[in-house]
């Protein structure tokens, strides 16, 4: 390939180079923002409120799990019928 001269591609490279300059000053300055209605803040704190119900719910559960089985392990563990009726009928 044959090129006459050189300084139409240098003209295009300075361009290119100025262009991302512009773009780059351009980005940096550019800042995106967001806005929650007040319902969106009212279902947050209410999500948040009930994940940390979860969380606590979640240990105080596991400790009432592990002392039932370990009441089955020693076979101490009894179920009312009454109250098997009572859930089933509710």
């Amino acid at each position: 390939m044959k090129v006459n001269s050189v300084n139409p591609v240098i003209g295009q490279y300075s361009k290119i180079r100025s262009d991302a300059v512009w773009q780059r000053q351009y980005q940096a300055q550019a800042m995106d923002e967001v806005e929650l209605s007040p319902e969106a803040r009212l279902f947050t704190e209410a999500f948040s409120a009930a994940r940390r119900s979860l969380q606590q719910n979640d240990a105080e559960q596991t400790v009432r799990v592990n002392e039932i089985m370990e009441q089955m392990r020693s076979g101490d563990y009894r179920v009312e019928i009454r109250d098997i009726c009572d859930k089933l009928l509710s």
